[in-house]
């Protein structure tokens, strides 16, 4: 019908006419209305949306989603919010209100309100989108979260259990905080060794316009790993389109294997990670890891790690699936007192195939995502659909209540390439508490 007006300096009198000829289509005035706002004729539109509330009640929804951006454009604050409210009570199914109200409440300086609005209007896919953009805006500026985290890790011949309390926040904005305090308790069985180590991780940085910087810190205390690790971190990231992190570590307690904890292994760690998104579908990215590895009897080792990966989204909504490629070429090299206390793989050259899955459930407070892999490693005798290099994960998380959320994380592995080797086990369970770290009724407006 667009096509049959033109675009003259007469809008107003070719749609007029046009609906004094089909006064029963009500898609005449809406879309007057619509070129009125393109051709910047803001105030003229006033006439028919008038006219499209009174002859289409029908139209509700439709005429207030117009009415809306009308009332915004002319820049009538108060009654585009008011507006906005009564929307949402009135069409209570339709989640553009709740968006619209919840950008509003944002701009206001309100994050409570805006945080609930925007996570109703987050369930329904038409505004998932902008709604999750809002919601990770708000939440990297105001949102804190603590809780308990349980973790185990098991082996053939080992295990690690650790618990802990963790949190993160913002402790003003840009200034975001995490730390974690807890203990670990390391066993081997065909040694015998068994220890407990206290420990503090945090870190804390600067964040702003898509940059984050900061330093970090790991603190232990039991065994023979006490001592205090710094560390620097940075990252970069165009959202949508590429990120990139670098985060370094000096003389860090290697705490995640208790084979590596009964040698008292430490680590001076350089990780470079880094995705692009050229196609809408396609990730590329991959890592870089540098490792300098040392025990109190001062023998050492080296290791690297080149990881370049490719993703591609096949199917993306309530249920995603997609498919995905790597390859893993580690190297670890040193005294052969190192390799005595600790048996690294010293070269791996593996592909993996790789297929996550996702779903979304209760509309949108469960999510859950998973993945399997089958992996080729020719250097070790290791071919797909052998069965020897393979694995898979779980992980759910749910949103028990407005701001309780709970995760639970499982993932196997038969042969894990770049550490000690054979079958391991890997189950994580966190309880998180979110709250909004503003006061709503006296912060203004920063952004």
């Amino acid at each position: 019908m667009r096509a049959r007006v033109g675009w003259t300096d007469s809008i107003d009198d070719d749609y007029g006419r046009l609906f004094s000829d089909h006064p029963e289509e009500p898609d005449t005035l809406f879309e007057w209305a619509e070129a009125l706002f393109e051709a910047g004729f803001i105030a003229q539109a006033e006439e028919p949306l008038a006219l499209a509330r009174e002859r289409f009640p029908g139209e509700e929804s439709r005429w207030r989603r117009l009415q809306a951006a009308f009332l915004g454009r002319m820049g009538r604050s108060g009654e585009y919010a008011g507006f906005l409210e009564e929307s949402v009570g009135r069409l209570p199914s339709d989640p553009a209100f709740a968006f619209l109200l919840g950008e509003a409440r944002l701009r206001e300086g309100r994050w409570a309100s805006a945080e609930t609005l925007l996570s109703r209007s987050s369930r329904s896919p038409s505004e998932r989108g902008p709604s999750e953009a809002l919601l990770l805006d708000l939440h990297r500026r105001y949102d804190h979260a603590a809780g308990p985290v349980f973790t185990m890790v098991q082996t053939r011949t080992s295990s690690v259990l650790d618990a802990g309390l963790t949190y993160a926040g913002y402790l003003r904005e840009g200034l975001r905080a995490e730390a974690q305090a807890g203990a670990a308790q390391y066993h081997v069985r065909p040694s015998g060794f068994r220890t407990t180590v206290a420990g503090l991780q945090g870190k804390a940085g600067f964040e702003e316009r898509g940059w984050s910087a900061g330093v970090s810190a790991d603190i232990r205390s039991g065994g023979s790993f006490g001592g205090t690790s710094p560390g620097l971190y940075a990252a970069w990231a165009e959202e949508g389109s590429a990120s990139a992190s670098l985060e370094t570590w000096l003389n860090r307690a290697w705490s995640d294997c208790a084979e590596a904890a009964a040698a008292g292994a430490r680590q001076t760690t350089g990780l470079l990670t880094a995705q692009v998104h050229p196609f809408p579908r396609v990730s590329l990215g991959g890592q870089v890891r540098y490792n300098m590895d040392r025990t109190p009897d001062h023998s050492r080792a080296q290791q690297t790690s080149f990881v370049p990966e490719v993703d591609v989204s096949l199917l993306d909504g309530p249920f995603s699936l997609g498919l995905g490629y790597r390859f893993q070429a580690d190297d670890a090299w040193g005294q052969d007192a190192f390799f005595d206390r600790l048996a690294l793989v010293r070269k791996t050259r593996t592909h993996y195939l790789v297929l996550p899955f996702g779903r979304r459930w209760l509309d949108g407070r469960l999510r859950t995502d998973g993945y399997v892999f089958d992996g080729d490693d020719a250097t070790r005798g290791r071919r797909f659909a052998s069965f020897d290099l393979t694995g898979c994960g779980f992980s759910a998380e749910w949103e028990l209540r407005r701001h309780l959320r709970i995760g639970a994380r499982y993932e196997f592995t038969k042969d894990a390439p770049a550490g000690i080797g054979g079958t391991s086990h890997f189950a994580q369970v966190t309880l998180r508490w979110h709250w909004m770290g503003t006061d709503e009724t006296s912060t203004p407006d920063r952004r």
